[in-house]
């Protein structure tokens, strides 16, 4: 039996994909034939297009939509709860897919950095410490008063109206 062209590629696609989401598709036993029943009686065209000229990004697409799928319509049964790893491939699968995105919890936010960490304690510190203390903040650090006045000039300071008043007069 030759191998074609096709088959090949084919089969590259398809050991790279069972690898890339290896986790989560140990918790599957039918995986392998559900799959390709599923693309049988769904992309039967695409298929045959396939056979004839090779595409590694379509048939990786459909493999991808046929997993993601099978297993949100119940036609995959899982042998065990999924783990981490599994869930972390559900969601990159998700991702690739966009199907059940909106099924994912929002990215956490990101982190702040330094410079934003510093800007938070400051307009903390200006709306809720008294002015002594804040006074005493900003002679022992210098950066803390640097952002302080830089905060000050961009009027970013929040609503600490008394205290401003007192700052203005002074």
């Amino acid at each position: 039996m030759t191998i074609t062209k096709a088959d090949y590629a084919t089969q590259l696609v398809q050991e790279r994909f069972f690898t890339d989401f290896r986790e989560l598709i140990a918790h599957y036993p039918e995986v392998v034939s559900g799959i390709s029943a599923y693309l049988q009686m769904n992309y039967p065209d695409e298929l045959v297009g396939l056979s004839k000229e090779p595409d590694a990004r379509l048939y990786r697409q459909l493999l991808a939509e046929s997993l993601v799928t099978l297993i949100d319509r119940g036609a995959l049964v899982a042998v065990a709860d999924l783990n981490d790893l599994a869930q972390n491939d559900l969601v990159r699968l998700r991702r690739e897919t966009g199907i059940g995105v909106e099924l994912l919890p929002p990215p956490p936010p990101k982190p702040l950095s330094a410079k934003e960490q510093l800007e938070q304690c400051v307009s903390s510190d200006w709306n809720t410490l008294k002015i002594a203390d804040f006074k005493k903040n900003c002679a022992n650090d210098r950066a803390y008063r640097e952002t302080f006045e830089r905060l000050s000039e961009e009027n970013r300071l929040g609503g600490n109206t008394a205290t401003s008043l007192q700052r203005a007069g002074a």
